[in-house]
């Protein structure tokens, strides 16, 4: 799992049903797409 190999404790992630992106200069339907944000805390004093 993801959050087993970071050193942070918020992990967030979605799965959509696709988007449209690039491929080179063109532009596809791409079927399946992930995303996953970190989260980590600030130091204090930064």
């Amino acid at each position: 799992h993801l959050v087993d190999r970071l050193d942070t404790t918020a992990v967030a992630g979605m799965s959509c049903a696709g988007e449209i992106g690039p491929i080179g200069s063109v532009h596809h339907m791409h079927g399946f797409t992930a995303s996953v944000l970190l989260l980590d805390a600030v130091a204090e004093g930064t």
